[in-house]
């Protein structure tokens, strides 16, 4: 669903062994489950978790840290526009079933610097690390 509004940027779960100019990538996943009573029959959940989400912009062979954090500030935008938009993050229809809730927050950044290949500066990027909030309820 990201790469559909992000074209021409990477989309990846875990991240690239190398980024060419932007980057989303999904980080931890942390959550709770809390089940419901102990009773036959199908049982009632509440889930709260969160992903954390790296959006990386690099510009090779420049030194503009306000192209870079510009960059990355459009990739955080289109992460959050597709989580607010979205009533239930579904791709091609399937969805987080009993999805009562979802929300973006900057975590940290953006944390602008130089993009080193090995030991060479290739370029000036940019980090920022998002959160993404789920609840669901299901029964």
């Amino acid at each position: 669903m990201l790469d559909n509004a992000l074209t021409g940027v990477e989309v990846s779960y875990s991240e690239p062994s190398m980024i060419e100019r932007q980057s989303v990538w999904l980080g931890t996943v942390e959550g709770q489950m809390s089940p419901g009573p102990l009773k036959a029959g199908r049982k009632r959940r509440y889930d709260e978790f969160s992903i954390t989400v790296h959006c990386f912009a690099v510009n090779p062979g420049e030194s503009d840290a306000q192209a870079a954090d510009a960059a990355v500030a459009d990739l955080f935008s289109a992460v959050d526009d597709v989580v607010a938009n979205s009533a239930n993050l579904a791709v091609d229809g399937n969805g987080l079933p009993g999805l009562t809730g979802a929300y973006l927050t900057t975590v940290d950044g953006p944390n602008p610097g130089p993009y080193m290949v090995g030991e060479q500066a290739a370029g000036y990027g940019s980090e920022l690390i998002a959160r993404v909030f789920f609840q669901t309820y299901l029964s």
